[in-house]
């Protein structure tokens, strides 16, 4: 009766916006029939730092790795686009953007194009910058294993899905993937890391670990700040006695208080690195 007042989202599809609920995706849409496409995830906001631009590197990097082309403007015209949509959809506060990219209709296995597609989504989100979990844990059924294209944010999400329904039925707040050789490589939503004897670690990209644009950013903020932090092929025995663990993604910081023993709050070693995500 009163659908007329509900606020319709608006979405971009190509280079034209519209109405989320009129896009209407083709039976053999390649992203649908066989994951060949990536997706972005952008979060900005007013009190949270600009990493637009580590996305776009990331996305013209992994599109030339899946052989996907757009035209350069529409690459290039990418931020003024979510700021336009930010504008139409009257969101306010921190945004979430989703932007997916996949291949053109036509071929099976073998594609017939290498022209891509567009579309992003957007909605408001409330997740906190810095945020505290309760219990991480293990994953058993899902590994990661190292490609070119592992660390590709792909259209195909099954082994992320698979070890999130695993998180639910065991009651963790979060839970750690490994590699095919039982070494540590991520959570199902993020990049991980951990304090141990005064020092940062995170799984190598050799883990099949995605290439997080978070992590991209922490890495090199600890680098330029002159303060060790090791990219390592370890197992799960590296994460006995750590003081802290954490994960990252576009949204922020998650710590955890709980991984077969009690976890310290790393805020004061990180203080730093938060103050600067706290920076537009």
């Amino acid at each position: 009766m009163f659908e007329w007042l509900i606020h319709s989202m608006k979405a971009i599809y190509n280079s034209r916006i519209t109405e989320e609920e009129n896009i209407q995706i083709s039976a053999d849409n390649r992203g649908f029939c066989y994951g060949d496409g990536l997706f972005e995830t952008i979060v900005t906001g007013p009190h949270r730092i600009n990493l637009i631009q580590w996305h776009l590197d990331r996305i013209e990097r992994h599109m030339q790795l899946l052989s996907i082309r757009l035209p350069k403007q529409t690459l290039k015209d990418l931020p003024d686009k979510i700021e336009q949509l930010t504008k139409e959809n009257q969101i306010e506060g921190n945004c979430r953007t989703k932007v997916m990219i996949w291949r053109k209709s036509g071929g099976l296995y073998s594609p017939e194009s290498d022209e891509g597609e567009l579309l992003i989504t957007q909605k408001k989100t409330d997740k906190q910058l810095i945020r505290q979990g309760l219990r991480i844990g293990l994953c058993e059924s899902a590994r990661n294993h190292y490609s070119l294209y592992s660390g590709i944010k792909s259209l195909s999400a099954l082994e992320y899905v698979m070890a999130g329904q695993e998180m639910k039925n065991k009651k963790f707040d979060e839970i750690i993937i490994l590699d095919q050789k039982g070494n540590l490589s991520e959570t199902h939503i993020g990049n991980l890391f951990w304090l141990k004897d005064g020092k940062l670690f995170t799984p190598s990209v050799s883990t099949g670990c995605i290439e997080g644009v978070m992590r991209n950013f922490i890495i090199d903020f600890y680098y330029n700040l002159g303060t060790p932090i090791e990219l390592v092929e370890v197992n799960v025995g590296a994460l006995e006695g750590a003081a802290s663990i954490f994960s990252s993604n576009a949204s922020g910081i998650t710590y955890y208080e709980r991984f077969k023993h009690t976890l310290k709050d790393p805020s004061p070693y990180l203080e730093p690195l938060i103050k600067r995500l706290q920076q537009p």
